[in-house]
């Protein structure tokens, strides 16, 4: 008999939705080190880890997604994910309208053969950007913030 194969098993807790935006709070276990089976992002997604790390898989790219990352998960789009390190990871994934987000996305950023779909498969991001995400997913997760809150998205 042989053992099964760790599953990763995942946690969302859907912190905001309207027709324009969803955020949730992700949280996976990391059981699983090994490349998941294919899935397939249903929307365009910008995912900030916040603790842990895991790696994307799309093809042949590979992405290593940690606090200091935005990744990419675009619609329509076939990937894997794996975890090099135990411990699982926790990631704010934020989805928007996809007609917002053509009217949004700067076009240099845009693959031009496709709809929105992002060139890049991530992109580093400054403190100043991890904590405004931060502050945006603890006040929203405690109701201690009005949604989207116009004020907690400027800088000082």
């Amino acid at each position: 008999m042989s053992e099964a194969e760790p599953v990763n098993e995942l946690s969302i807790r859907l912190l905001l939705e309207t027709d324009a935006v969803a955020l949730r709070d992700v949280r996976c276990s990391g059981d699983c080190r090994h490349r998941s089976v294919s899935e397939c992002a249903t929307a365009t997604h910008f995912v900030f880890p916040y603790r842990g790390a895991f790696m994307r898989h799309v093809g042949q790219a590979e992405v290593v997604a940690e606090a200091n990352q935005l990744v990419f998960f675009n619609d329509d789009e076939e990937y894997a994910i794996s975890h090099p390190v135990g411990g699982g990871d926790a990631c704010l994934s934020i989805a928007i309208d996809q007609q917002l987000l053509r009217e949004l996305a700067p076009a240099d950023q845009l693959d031009s053969r496709s709809g929105v779909t992002f060139k890049s498969r991530g992109r580093g991001i400054d403190p100043e950007a991890q904590a405004l995400v931060a502050l945006l997913r603890h006040g929203l997760s405690r109701d201690a913030i009005e949604p989207l809150e116009g004020r907690r998205w400027r800088s000082p």
